[in-house]
């Protein structure tokens, strides 16, 4: 039988409704938070893009490239605001058509645009940071476009 596993958050949430109180008003995530979280997702892409370099060839590769400095920054930026080191996923797995993940990834690099455009800042070097990023993201996924139109032709 599946055990059923549950964030403290989502356990207070339901024991407040048990208890027929209003739901709790979620807190805004820390900067720190919202930097590993895009840390992460911008370390799970390169993964991904460096599984389909071996599909896509050349022009995956310079896409990948782009990826890693974004991540190199994130990265540093992380470290610098937290002192503690952050490593790349160990795994990644194909498991769809590389068409797909493409497609995937496009808005994936569209949506880590506007999230880097909203994010909240709590340092100049932060907000420049995502403002580059967020410039860099639209580049990518210009650059992914090119790849599927060439994968489709």
């Amino acid at each position: 039988m599946d055990e059923l596993i549950m964030t403290q958050e989502s356990f207070d949430r339901l024991w407040a409704r048990v208890q027929g109180a209003a739901p709790p008003v979620p807190s805004a995530p820390r900067p720190e938070e919202k930097l590993r979280r895009f840390l992460d997702e911008t370390g799970e892409t390169l993964l991904l893009e460096r599984s389909l370099t071996q599909v896509c060839g050349a022009p995956m590769a310079a896409v990948c490239r782009e990826t890693r400095r974004r991540y190199l920054r994130l990265q540093t930026a992380y470290f610098l605001h937290t002192g503690c080191r952050a490593a790349l996923p160990s795994v990644c797995r194909l498991r769809e058509p590389p068409l797909c993940l493409l497609r995937k990834l496009w808005l994936a690099a569209r949506a880590r645009a506007a999230a880097y455009e909203d994010a909240p800042a709590a340092t100049d070097e932060l907000r420049e940071l995502y403002r580059d990023l967020a410039e860099s993201e639209r580049t990518h996924a210009r650059q992914l476009e090119g790849i599927i139109s060439r994968f489709l032709g």
